[in-house]
């Protein structure tokens, strides 16, 4: 198998699965191989919702946000719990994205095109 810029093969006992070892090091069947981790994206900051319409599951939480937003009666703080997954960093980013939006919709959603927006839609944790 041909090897890319930043990929070392070495030979270890055999293992069945994937395995990540550290950020750079990736053990798949019996190979040990060290990757390039500069275009690494983690799934959930890949595929993290952008609006409150694509979250999936929070229809009750995304309401009450958008009409907060809508009616501008924002309460002091909002605490956002649950288990793992459920949306609450991606509801709460949102949630700052939309407060900060300079020009929001109609329906409670932020823009995307005021400065706030875009600085926030394209900023990195």
């Amino acid at each position: 198998m041909g090897q890319r810029h930043g990929e070392r093969e070495a030979p270890i006992m055999s293992v069945t699965a994937t395995f990540f070892l550290s950020p750079s090091l990736v053990v798949r069947g019996n190979v040990c191989k060290f990757v390039d981790m500069e275009n690494y994206i983690v799934s959930a900051r890949k595929y993290r919702p952008a609006t409150f319409d694509s979250v999936v599951g929070q229809k009750a939480l995304t309401a009450t946000l958008k009409n907060a937003i809508a009616t501008h009666r924002l309460a002091h703080s909002y605490l956002f719990c649950g288990s793992r997954g459920v949306g609450k960093t991606s509801c709460a980013r949102i949630f700052a994205k939309t407060i900060n939006c300079s020009n929001p919709t109609p329906e409670g959603e932020a823009c995307n095109e005021c400065d706030a927006a875009a600085r926030s839609t394209t900023a990195t944790p």
